[in-house]
């Protein structure tokens, strides 16, 4: 099961033998919930070696994976890098084709590093397509009516268009656009249309969101990709709750404590797409000093690195980190989000968020050589199990 050795990697890997030990001493005892059954080592081995031929019991589950939180949690290992309950019990009822989607392995997902789908040695171009541009995710599970990839056009009853008064006029069902259909004007007219419109499912947290950023905020549940690059600190979808209030408060010295709790409680709520079960692909390039000793107090930075080494395993999300000296200069000092809509009747769309601005770019020239700049960045990034190597370094310092 994947979500078990996700969980026992973030745990450091205990041994076969320990799971059976600390089993044996917490058997018939209640942690968490759940009361633990003894599990055999040879049981916990061909478990969490995929050995396991049978459909695996609910009870021995649920008894392994709070054996595991156990040991993390003797470790001093947050809660929060560790699988939540809710995500463990999806998985384990969820159909049997969409676990083994799940279970696929990183090199066969993972396009930042693999010939021949790497965004920085790009593949013959579809018709139509830039040849440097990013080869689409997976659509997660459960989207109904979709094809595989991004080439889904939006159908009638899609709620995208029915929020944004796009009917089958304005994009068709079947993927074919009306004569001269333009899918950047398509993308410049639904942002056009979210900015007018100035409501979302944030507006209970508008006081604390610029006018300029409420835009992104109804994009980001809309897409499937999005490409971040983050000179200076960790992404907001990937910040755990200690260091998220770290930067807050940096930013906003005289925050009152209710005020403090609201903010972050409102990136926790963004955060939650990852979790859906259609979750778009999230591929973010970090700059290593968004983690060095003066990034945040020790506490909040251990938290973190065990946040991202936890959503590292997730299959939809990407995480590379970039030594400082090989970034590209050419890409402003804030960070670069580069979005994209599951509809190829929409254009991507480009995001440069600022301390107290955020500039979008729809653009057809421009947007590509973002798209580039990204590329390049990956490029020159640790791949993504060296990454997760080094924030286990990391961790291994503080």
């Amino acid at each position: 099961m994947t979500l078990l050795n996700r969980d026992r990697n973030t745990a450091n890997n205990p041994t076969f033998t320990e799971i059976k030990r600390i089993s044996a001493e917490l058997s018939g005892r209640t942690f968490h919930g759940v009361k633990i059954k003894e599990v055999p080592r040879t049981t916990a081995n061909d478990v969490l070696c995929g050995k396991h031929k049978s459909r695996l019991r609910w009870e021995l589950a649920v008894s392994l994976r709070a054996v595991i939180h156990h040991i993390a949690e003797q470790q001093g290992i947050a809660a929060a890098a560790m699988t939540p309950w809710e995500e463990f019990h999806r998985s384990f009822y969820q159909p049997r084709t969409t676990a083994a989607a799940a279970a696929e392995p990183p090199s066969e997902r993972r396009h930042a590093h693999q010939e021949p789908t790497s965004p920085c040695r790009a593949p013959a171009a579809a018709p139509g397509r830039a040849q440097h541009d990013t080869p689409a995710p997976r659509p997660g599970p459960g989207r109904p009516g979709q094809a595989p990839g991004r080439g889904t056009s939006l159908i009638s009853c899609d709620p995208l268009a029915a929020s944004m008064g796009l009917g089958a006029a304005f994009l068709s069902v079947a993927g074919a656009q009306p004569p001269g259909h333009c899918p950047r004007q398509a993308a410049r007219e639904l942002l056009d249309r979210i900015r007018a419109d100035n409501e979302g499912w944030w507006s209970e947290y508008r006081p604390l969101i610029p006018e300029w950023l409420r835009p992104y905020l109804t994009l980001e549940r809309l897409l499937s990709l999005i490409r971040v690059y983050a000179p200076h600190c960790v992404p907001g979808l990937l910040q755990a709750p200690g260091y998220a209030r770290h930067l807050i408060t940096q930013d906003l010295p005289d925050v009152e404590e209710g005020e403090l709790a609201r903010r972050v409680e409102l990136r926790k709520v963004r955060q939650q797409i990852l979790h859906r079960p259609d979750p778009p692909h999230y591929w973010a390039v970090i700059d290593q000093r968004a983690l060095n000793c003066r990034a945040a107090p020790p506490e909040a930075l251990l938290e973190q690195i065990q946040y991202l080494i936890s959503l590292a395993a997730y299959p939809h999300v990407t995480i590379q980190l970039l030594c400082g000296a090989r970034a590209e200069r050419a890409v402003p000092d804030g960070p670069l989000t580069l979005m994209r809509f599951p509809e190829t009747a929409l254009g991507d769309i480009a995001f440069f968020e600022h301390y107290d601005f955020g500039h979008y770019v729809d653009d057809a020239q421009t947007s590509e050589e973002l798209v580039l700049r990204f590329n390049r960045l990956a490029a020159r990034a640790l791949e993504p199990h060296d990454s997760v190597t080094w924030l286990l370094g990391m961790r291994d310092q503080l």
